[in-house]
């Protein structure tokens, strides 16, 4: 069963309640995002349409994207941890109905 993934929270707290309080859908999915973007650092793209959100296979794989680190910067100089540039945002798997529209599939062409 397809699934995507939904933000529900920011690394940065006031950013998503300053979008509530200025009437923004609080529904929004992660469209597309580039781990090497920025230095490794990432650019997202992201939608309050679920009809165009990037779709995964499975969670296993939403999980490995969403952990994924980049090839040019993978390690954070200040602390030598992964840099993991998408979890600075909370997500939540949902799952979609099979019969879902598809937008943009993920592929390991996209992570490479």
């Amino acid at each position: 069963m397809p699934v995507v993934l939904k933000v529900v929270g920011l690394a940065n707290q006031a950013q998503l309640i300053e979008q509530i309080l200025q009437g923004a859908e609080t529904d929004i999915y992660l469209q597309s995002f580039d781990h090497e973007a920025r230095d490794g650092f990432g650019v997202g793209v992201f939608t309050e349409d679920i009809g165009k959100a990037m779709r995964f296979v499975d969670v296993a794989e939403a999980m490995a994207f969403w952990q994924r680190s980049p090839t040019n910067h993978p390690i954070r100089s200040s602390d030598g941890k992964p840099n993991r540039p998408l979890t600075a945002w909370t997500v939540e798997i949902i799952r979609l109905p099979a019969a879902a529209p598809a937008a943009r599939s993920s592929s390991a062409s996209d992570r490479t």
